[in-house]
Formats: C-alpha cells, structure tokens, sequence
C-alpha cells in the first residue's frame, strides 16, 4: 500500500483519489455497513495500483540508468511502511493486554510476530483452522495479509522485472531503453498463469487463492500492463485519449467498482476466482483514465485526495479499533459503526502526521539505505521482544477457582471430540460414534452440527446403556435443513455437509431408531423459506423410520466470547461470591432470544404437519429469567465461546431438562 510521489499533481491527486476510494470501501465493509459487504475488494484495488505504480518507478529508472537500484528501492519501501505498521502493531498489542482478556490478546500474539516481517498472509493461509477457536476471526492482526502480500510484491517484483527488461529491452542508437513487446508478453502471460491458478486454488484450496501471492500477482501484473498501455512513456504503448473518453473510463470503472461492493457476498461468493475480475477491471479502466493534464472532479476533490493521502494509516488502524470494540461487546449497531469509522480516521490522522509522513517525505526520509536496513531489523527485533513482554505480562492472571474454570471453559467438551467423531469440513463419509452395550434394546440417533453435539452428554444421561444404544453423528457447522450454503470459514459451498448428510439420513433409513434427536444452531445462513422448506424435506424422510423424533431447537449464542467476557472481568474484579452475580450481569445479554424465537417459530412451522416430530427447546434453562449469561447463578460457567455450552454447565442441566423432555 505504497504512495508514490509524482511531479505532476494532477497525476498525483486522481491516484490518491483513487486510494481514498479504495480505502473507505474496506472500511464501510468491515464496519459492517448494510450494502458494503463485498466492499473488501478495496484489497484488490489496492493490489492493481501497486502493479502499475511500482511497474512506473522501476521502468523510469531502468530507461533513465539501463539498471534498477535495488538496494534504494527496498530502503525506501521500508522508510514508507515500517513505521506506521510497527507503530500499529505495538499500541494495538498494548491496549489489547490491557483492554481485552489474557485469552483474547494471546489469540493475536502469534500473528503479531508474523505482521512485523510482512508474512502475517503465509500465517493466516497455513493455520491449522479449530472450529471451536472462534477467535481466530477476531484476530487484531488479521488485516495485515495484504500488506505482507504487497511487501512480498515489492520485494519479488523488481527483480523479475530487472530480468525481463534485460531480456527484452536493448539501448537502441540515442543509448536509450525502449519497451518492446517481448516484456508485454510476459506479463501477459504471468497474468495469465496466476489468474488460473487464483480461480484453481479457489475451487480446491479457498485460503490459498486468497492470501497467496501465486493467486493474486495477476492483479499487480494487470496494473503493470495499464501502465505501458496508457502512461506516457518511452517505448510505451500510450493511446490518445479525449476528454470524452477519460471521462467514459474513469465511470465506468468507478460503476464497476461499486458493483462489486455491492453485489460480492463473501458469506455466497467464493473469492477470489471469477469474482476478483470484477474490482480489478475497474481499477485498470479508471487507471487507463488518468491524465497528466487534469484531474477528475472526483478523484481529484480535495477531501478525498486528503483521505487518500491517509489511506495507509487508516487501513492499519481500522481493523484492530474494529475488532476491539466488537470483542467488547460496545458499538454493535450502524449508527454506532460511524462512531468508529471516525475513531479510526482521527487515529489514522494522528498517525500519519507523527510517524508516517516524516518517514516518507520528511526530516527522516533522508537515512541511507544501509542505516535504514540496519533500523528496520533493529526495530523488527525489538518489537518481538515488546510483544512477547506484552503477551507474559497478559498471560499472569487470577489463579482462583473461577478463573481456572474461565480458563479450561474451552476444552470443556463431551466426551465425542475425544473419540474423533466430529470431522468437521474434512470428511463427508457417514460414520457414527457408537456407545451401547452387548444387550441393548432401543437405539437413539443424535443427528446435527456442534450446537447438538454439546447436548450428547445429556442425552446419554436420559438414554443410558444397557437398555439404549447411541449412535452419534455429527458434524460441525453443517446444520439438518436441506439447503445448499456457502461456508465462509472454508471459502467454498459446503458440499461435504449436504452430502454427509444425505449419507447419514439414508443409514438412519435402515436403522429404523426409536428416538431420533434432530439438531442445528440459529444460523442467520437461511432466511424464514429455506428454514421451513429445507426442514420440511428433512422430515419427509426422518419421519418415515423413526418411532419418535424431536426437533431441537439451537442454544441462543452470545453476541460475545463468553469466556473472554467472564475473564475480563474477573481480572478487574476479586473472586469473592459477589463477584459471581457482578460476572453474570456484566456477561448476559437478552438480545439472542429474539433471533430463536423467530427460528423456533420456522421449526415449529415445519413441524406441525408430522405427528411423530416434536420440538424440545432448553433456552429457559440456558437463559432463566429471559437473560443469557456466560456464567450461572451457581458460579458454573455456561459457554465455552459465544454459542457452545459447556459439559459441566449440560450435566448441572440434566435433571431440569429430563422433565422439559418427558413433557414432549
């Protein structure tokens, strides 16, 4: 995310524009904007104008020298990016020690690390994923892929081009250096080559196209060919342009953009494949309609030219103002969401007046190269040993009773996880966990995603060998309503749970169950048709072989990480039995119930036409008194994240629940 500087202000301000633009789309998008979902592809606006701005650099240098001066190069990348990010990085890991749980800021200690060499890309597409990590999305650092893919670009891209232009460019009589078509040919054909490779990896390995710099150099190279199509060069390939036509240029690919904002859905799309054409086009239609004699009366406004100016701050600070707020349960509605917007851009400001602009054009702008390669490493190691300081002094928390129970609340889990019976996104064969002894006589079936899968130890409680066997099959994030959906956390439709599921609804077919417990979360995945219809068709074939089936209605989920909330308050409280009740209004919430409520309605709407199917709903015993909170009266904690219980908080529940299921 690189500034360059141009002698002509005309060019200067449309490309700082267009920055601006670029930026407010990914803020809008991460503030949760309502119509800016897709507005991340700010990213990749972003990626094409680095291609063509930094393609312009290093071919002015090669004309003017014959060479590329890579050591002046890299030093002045580093002047204009380290600063601002290392600056970043260690406030945000500050305030997070401070403001956040040891649980919450630990998340993103590792990633941190990653940030400060520009890998952090390489980190988030190789993490092994835990489903039950659910603040892995909450990482403070997470935004910083991109930056490490633009500083990988940075720093693979001027050697390649040093190769090309000396393949392909000789000092024709003037002694000077011409493109030829020889170094369009390449980069055609690396945009060629990786943009197949993008839409490859997007089908078989989502997080690969997405943070990888093979699936993603196609933009930078289409930015590079703008460049010697349109820019007025030497040996270039510049056509005349008209008013009229700079003008037709710059709206189209400003329409363009904003249809993509608009109509990419990550939670539909799988990105970036096919759907990365969209934003990338726009940014090379409006590069191509840059003119050196005037500017556009939009990209060229004086507020925006200043937002642009403060782009790369403000994309630094944005994400971690964000993701605090949000783990901290404040500012959760749209209204609230401009009041960070603002928050971010003042810190941005702030930020580009102390750090960033004295690095980039100001009074420390001038170090050498060898003095800046010596500071930047001395900096890079010094802000490791400042995180892993940070991250001790976060890791010395209350050692009571209820802060190890906080603590152990995520592995709190029914016995199943530890017999491999969850396969999550990795399998889709249709394998049950079976618990019976050798004279059983009835058989239940649990059948549903991690929501149902939390219940198993109570219905092994009711439903106990000798007399049952259980058959548990389960899979995570796959919920029983026969609607195909894309899976976010995977980047591709979830075909292995519609698959899976129809695998395990066919062999339930043929075990003919006395009881058969039907289960999903309250996922916002589908909307009230899908929900009744998909449920329906579900039913049609259940009904038919079960004697008895009951339709579970899911846990209301936390709009918090109940452990990171109990755990940032206990470390500002002393672990008396008041603090029990304290803990428990500070972590409880009545906003879930609403959304059950409206999901409870949907089952009990598709079930109602089936005589054996019946509804089992607890969400009077997870949240007595119409509140949801992460621990209970008794001092038991509930939740192992925002939607799971714990199995010490299922087996409290066992006797209450026995009696809500007799009464079904």
């Amino acid at each position: 995310m690189d500034v360059v500087r141009s002698t002509d202000s005309f060019f200067l301000r449309d490309i700082q524009g267009l920055r601006a633009i670029a930026v407010i789309l990914v803020i809008l998008a991460h503030a949760g904007i309502p119509g800016m979902q897709g507005g991340f592809i700010g990213v990749d606006v972003f990626f094409v104008l680095s291609g063509y701005l930094i393609t312009g650099i290093l071919y002015r240098e090669y004309h003017s020298t014959g060479t590329i001066r890579l050591h002046n190069f890299y030093s002045r990348r580093l002047k204009r990016l380290l600063p601002a990010m290392l600056t970043m990085i260690l406030l945000t890991s500050v305030a997070a020690s401070i403001l956040l749980s040891s649980q919450e800021s630990s998340t993103s200690s590792r990633s941190a690390l990653f940030a400060l060499t520009w890998t952090s890309n390489l980190f988030f597409a190789f993490r092994d994923i835990d489903y039950f990590n659910e603040l892995e999305t909450s990482d403070l650092f997470l935004h910083t892929w991109s930056l490490g893919l633009e500083e990988q670009f940075y720093l693979l891209w001027p050697l390649l081009l040093l190769a090309i232009f000396r393949l392909s460019i000789k000092p024709d009589a003037a002694d000077k250096y011409r493109a030829r078509p020889t170094v369009l040919v390449y980069l055609l054909s690396i945009a060629a080559i990786s943009m197949a490779t993008s839409i490859w990896w997007t089908e078989i390995k989502p997080m690969w196209a997405y943070y990888l710099m093979p699936a993603r150099i196609w933009q930078f190279a289409l930015g590079a060919l703008v460049f010697f199509f349109t820019a007025a060069i030497p040996g270039g390939y510049s056509f005349q342009k008209t008013i009229g036509i700079d003008t037709f240029l710059r709206w189209a690919g400003l329409a363009t953009l904003l249809v993509a904002a608009t109509l990419i859905d990550p939670a539909r799309n799988s990105y970036p494949g096919f759907w990365a054409i969209l934003p990338t086009l726009g940014t090379a239609l409006i590069l191509a309609s840059i003119n050196t004699n005037r500017h556009s009366s939009v990209l060229g406004n004086s507020l925006v030219v200043w937002i642009g100016d403060r782009s790369y701050s403000w994309y630094l600070w944005h994400w971690p103002i964000f993701t605090i707020a949000g783990l901290l349960n404040i500012f959760q509605d749209t209204a609230a969401s401009f009041i960070l917007i603002l928050i971010s851009l003042i810190a941005a400001s702030i930020s580009y007046v102390v750090i960033e602009r004295p690095f980039w054009h100001g009074r420390f702008s001038f170090f050498k190269p060898r003095t800046v390669f010596t500071g930047s490493l001395t900096a890079v190691l010094l802000g490791t040993l400042t995180i892993n300081l940070v991250q001790t002094e976060g890791d010395l928390v209350n050692e009571s009773t209820i802060a190890a129970d906080i603590q152990q609340a995520k592995k709190d889990m029914p016995i199943i996880y530890g017999y491999g019976c969850d396969t999550w996104y990795s399998s889709e064969k249709a394998v049950p966990c079976e618990f019976r002894a050798d004279n059983y006589g009835k058989t239940i079936v649990l059948l549903g995603d991690s929501v149902l899968a939390q219940w198993f130890t109570l219905f092994a409680e009711i439903y106990s060998p000798p007399e049952w066997r259980i058959l548990v099959y389960t899979k995570s994030a796959c919920p029983i309503v026969d609607e195909d959906f894309f899976y976010e956390r995977i980047g591709s439709t979830y075909s292995v749970c519609t698959n899976w599921r129809n695998s395990v609804i066919e062999a339930i077919g043929n075990i003919e169950p006395d009881v058969l417990i039907l289960g999903s979360g309250n996922t916002e995945k589908f909307n009230r048709v899908q929900w009744i219809e998909g449920t329906k068709r579900i039913l049609d074939k259940v009904t038919i072989a079960a004697q008895n089936t009951y339709i579970l209605v899911g846990t209301p989920a936390l709009p918090f990480n109940g452990p990171g909330c109990l755990m940032r308050a206990l470390e500002s409280e002393s672990a008396t039995p008041a603090t029990v009740q304290r803990l428990a209004q500070h972590c409880g919430s009545s906003k879930p119930l609403e959304h059950v409520a409206r999901i409870h309605g949907y089952l009990a709407t598709a079930a109602s036409n089936f005589t054996s199917a019946h509804l089992l709903a607890f969400t009077e015993l997870v949240c007595p008194g119409g509140i949801c909170s992460a621990i209970s009266p008794q001092g038991t904690v509930t939740f192992r994240d925002s939607q799971h219980l714990t199995d010490t908080f299922v087996r409290e529940l066992v006797p209450l629940a026995s009696k809500v299921l007799t009464k079904n």
